[in-house]
């Protein structure tokens, strides 16, 4: 068995569906509720069951997901609470940088030489995160439509990924 891998987990566009009309042929169990950043309500529609996979895996051990998004810390706060979300770590913080702020963090955290799981919306935008993603030897990203964020196929995807690097699922 290979070290538990690493899943750095984006909010918006990938928990929280960005849109006002979410697709019940995605999730049947849609929910909306709200949460506060830097002073400001947002607004979160989620699935339930989405964020219930996300909380086993990571409590089973099968997966450490750490958060790698815009709400950096707040994330842990008035978020994971409404998401029914475990307390994660923070990959880190958003940084001024020529390059996507997101990719320097990432390749921080691949440095540990665990099997890699990154889950963004803008991951599909970045030539250069896709490009590194494929030199790993065991990673995979997952670039969901933001409206509609994780779906039950790409949850399989990563639960598949988990059990061929690092065990049960």
């Amino acid at each position: 068995r290979m070290t538990v891998p690493v899943w750095l987990l984006d909010v918006d566009g990938v928990l929280n569906a960005v849109t006002s009309d979410p697709d019940p042929d995605v999730w049947p169990d849609w929910r909306v509720g709200a949460a506060t950043a830097e002073g400001v309500r947002w607004p979160i529609t989620f699935s339930p069951t989405v964020m219930a996979t996300v909380a086993r895996l990571h409590r089973s051990g099968a997966v450490e997901v750490r958060w790698l998004t815009t709400w950096a810390g707040e994330a842990n706060g008035e978020l994971r609470e409404l998401l029914g979300l475990p307390e994660l770590a923070v990959a880190g913080a958003p940084a001024a940088a020529e390059a996507w702020w997101k990719l320097p963090l990432a390749m921080a955290v691949a440095t540990e030489g665990r099997p890699l799981i990154w889950t963004d919306d803008d991951l599909r935008y970045s030539a250069a995160a896709l490009e590194w993603l494929e030199t790993l030897p065991a990673a995979l990203g997952i670039a969901p439509r933001p409206s509609v964020g994780l779906t039950a196929e790409q949850l399989g995807r990563i639960e598949e990924f988990l059990r061929a690097t690092g065990g049960p699922a």
